[in-house]
């Protein structure tokens, strides 16, 4: 298993994509799973990136790894309640320089406009609404804004965690 999971590693991480432009930062999230019978070498990537960790996994890494800075490729899912803890993720975020910040799945709901209701409110398509025979049913509508780009509460929650200082969401 070491020798395969090596392997793709540099194949997808580092080798030749190294030496072509060695300023690119790599990162694969895929590169570590916890299966604690494999030893992982990470030499080929810069950045250590996980999805969805748990904040004890990453205080784990952070303790006693911690040697590549942390990404947080999605630790957050803006479906119904899913945005929680980020409190918890943005006091950590901003305790450790070896935090890098982390990316919410995701920005918009995903629904077409398609026509107004008596009252003038809009009518959004999505999931099965045209018919389709295969679609994800609510799963498109995850998003920190509406389909017509108003902010959701999300939105705003996270806004309220973020430092001016940190950025801004686009």
């Amino acid at each position: 298993m070491k020798v395969r999971m090596d392997a793709i590693l540099k194949k997808r991480c580092g080798g030749p994509k190294k030496k072509f432009d060695p300023c690119r930062l790599t990162q694969y999230e895929s590169a570590r799973y916890r299966n604690y019978d494999v030893t992982y070498d990470y030499s080929n990537l810069d950045l250590y990136s996980r999805m969805y960790p748990a904040m004890n996994e990453i205080e784990e890494y952070l303790e006693e790894d911690g040697s590549k800075p942390f990404l947080l490729v999605e630790y957050c899912h803006a479906m119904g309640n899913g945005p929680g803890d980020l409190e918890d993720y943005f006091q950590l975020i901003q305790k450790d320089d070896r935090m890098c910040g982390g990316f919410v799945w995701e920005w918009c709901d995903h629904a077409i406009a398609h026509g107004k209701t008596e009252s003038g409110k809009t009518i959004y398509y999505y999931g099965g609404d045209h018919d389709e025979e295969l679609h994800d049913g609510n799963f498109c509508m995850d998003g920190l804004v509406f389909p017509d780009r108003t902010p959701s509460y999300w939105d705003f929650r996270i806004q309220k965690c973020l430092p001016t200082s940190a950025g801004c969401l686009l």
